[in-house]
């Protein structure tokens, strides 16, 4: 019998902290006893702890030299941790520092400021975020749920800012979307806190090295059955936005506690997050654009276009057309002075016509291009007003019938 050869067993690999600024404090004692008051590296001083979870402990701090500049510091204390958690945090922590960097200036996505280091903790600077995580903001809200409305607004933003993320080159996977990892400012803006366990897409992977994930937002393939990708994503928001419209997270509606809204969300509504939950990746919308579109569909036109709320790129549009219909009419009038107050009568009542309550009962087929065309007639408005004073100042100026 042939002799078997021993089998070697290779040693964990090490993981390296991407190298950042050391600094050592003078008070071996301070290392341990972190928190308000504490100043770091002579650049920041901690103010509050505003969070924690995980490996870590998010702090909010000014700038020593400017206290009106505030961060968000999160600190990870590494004597706190078991040599196993000391790996999985600093894969955490480099991990986080990649994503961060990789996605600098992305609208939804926290600045990030640098890092630094002791003997007993790691620590991230990134942008100070004012508000609160959803999770908290849904605790605070009226009944302790999202009305309908406020939950597609919530979805269509988000969505953007994971397709952002889809579409990077390789994707990135965000993998830990919850109401708790999603900020919510005064603005009514989001943000994504928390890129802990994201990773990058890898085309031709059978599934995850580790799985990953919250219990009840994470999606079926996060427990080791498949790769997570931008589907996986899509689960979790679908999850997120159950838990804002019912007032409950998917345990406890698994669980058969009854929802805390007494409205059912609508058939529409429930039939995207039907989707978006749905165990099979391939019954799942094809990606975060297509649950962008589908949402807008649902929400009132008002609410998601307009001078105030739609994209400047929307706005500038429907500037433009106006504008122009405005300077060809003019050209034309401006020949025929007696139509001057027929056209200035006209455009006032189609303007008052076409803001009236009156819209909204139309079908929602009819609505969209409804809403188009009072928006051009909008800003043919302030098109008119504009030109027809400068007519009327030409006109006196130079004696024009």
């Amino acid at each position: 019998m042939p002799a078997v050869a021993p089998v070697v067993v290779a040693p964990a690999p090490v993981r390296e902290v991407t190298p950042g600024a050391l600094f050592i404090a003078d008070n071996p004692y301070a290392l341990n006893h972190i928190g308000p008051g504490t100043i770091l590296a002579d650049c920041y001083q901690l103010q509050e702890e505003i969070g924690r979870g995980g490996f870590s402990i998010v702090y909010r701090a000014t700038e020593v030299y400017d206290q009106s500049r505030q961060v968000a510091i999160k600190r990870i204390p590494l004597s706190a941790l078991t040599p196993t958690q000391v790996i999985d945090a600093t894969e955490t922590f480099n991990r986080e520092i990649a994503m961060l960097t990789k996605f600098a200036d992305t609208p939804g996505v926290p600045r990030f400021y640098g890092h630094l280091t002791d003997q007993e903790n790691w620590y991230l600077v990134m942008q100070y975020i004012e508000g609160d995580t959803l999770e908290k903001s849904l605790q605070k809200a009226p009944g302790g749920y999202f009305d309908e409305e406020q939950t597609i607004s919530i979805g269509i933003q988000l969505a953007q800012i994971f397709d952002t993320l889809h579409t990077y080159q390789p994707p990135v996977i965000f993998r830990d979307v919850k109401p708790a990892n999603i900020m919510l400012t005064p603005a009514r803006e989001l943000y994504l806190i928390d890129f802990g366990i994201a990773r990058n897409f890898k085309w031709g992977k059978a599934r995850d090295t580790t799985p990953l994930g919250s219990p009840g937002f994470a999606a079926p393939e996060q427990y080791g059955r498949a790769q997570t990708d931008r589907h996986t994503d899509i689960y979790g928001l679908g999850a997120t936005l159950q838990t804002l419209v019912t007032g409950r997270d998917p345990l406890e509606l698994a669980a058969g506690e009854p929802p805390r809204n007494p409205q059912a969300p609508s058939l529409s509504l429930r039939a995207i997050l039907d989707d978006m939950l749905a165990p099979d990746i391939a019954q799942r919308p094809i990606d975060m654009r297509d649950v962008q579109a589908r949402l807008e569909l649902m929400q009132p036109r008002h609410a998601t276009l307009g001078p105030n709320n739609a994209r400047k790129g929307d706005r500038e549009l429907l500037f433009a057309t106006g504008l122009s219909i405005a300077v060809a009419f003019y050209i034309f009038i401006s020949l025929i002075s007696v139509w001057l107050g027929f056209f200035w009568f006209a455009n006032v009542a189609i303007t008052v016509g076409c803001y009236g309550k009156w819209t909204a009962k139309l079908p929602r087929i009819w609505q969209f291009p409804v809403f188009i065309g009072r928006e051009i007639v909008k800003y043919l408005w302030i098109s008119f007003f504009i030109l027809s004073i400068a007519l009327w100042l030409m006109r006196s100026t130079l004696h024009l019938p």
